[in-house]
């Protein structure tokens, strides 16, 4: 069975998503029968309507062009901006950057310093229960067509710099 949703990729305030339920197909359409009281609202009828026409695939071949030159955008800034020693992780799909920066770089801080700029980024340890990634952050580059965005990661950079110096 495959679930998912157009949130990400398409429609964020649609909020469809779609169910390949493989040999449960059938349990699955009786229970959307039995729990939806209404037909397809315009938002699930529009999704179709675009699916059928392909419009989907130019879509996302579009979006993994801008996607691309965002991540290349971000990884000039990263380079130019944090501690030498700063380890780039390249996730497949998605559009997050993973950065080791150096073991004094307490990640807690430079979020805690960023956000005092208005600059969001996710400290390791948000994603593990130890403390191995203490020195670890995720950047999201899916806003790099904001031209605020190389100015925050360059600031970030700034900031860890200044932390690993310390």
């Amino acid at each position: 069975m495959h679930c998912g949703s157009f949130s990400k990729c398409l429609a964020p305030g649609y909020r469809v998503g779609w169910v390949a339920g493989g040999r449960f197909a059938r349990q699955i359409e009786h229970l959307r029968v039995m729990h939806t009281l209404s037909p397809p609202t315009p938002s699930v009828v529009a999704i179709a309507s675009y699916l059928a026409e392909n419009g989907y695939d130019r879509h996302l071949r579009r979006m993994r062009a801008t996607l691309a030159s965002y991540k290349a955008a971000a990884l000039d800034a990263i380079r130019g901006s944090f501690p030498r020693s700063t380890r780039v992780t390249i996730p497949e799909g998605g559009y997050f950057l993973w950065l080791r920066l150096p073991r004094k770089v307490n990640a807690l801080e430079l979020y805690r310093l960023a956000l005092a700029h208005d600059i969001t980024l996710a400290p390791g340890s948000m994603f593990s229960l130890d403390r191995r990634f203490n020195h670890c952050v995720r950047i999201n580059y899916g806003h790099g067509g904001d031209t605020r965005f190389l100015h925050a990661i360059r600031k970030v950079g700034e900031l860890a710099v200044r932390l690993a110096a310390s």
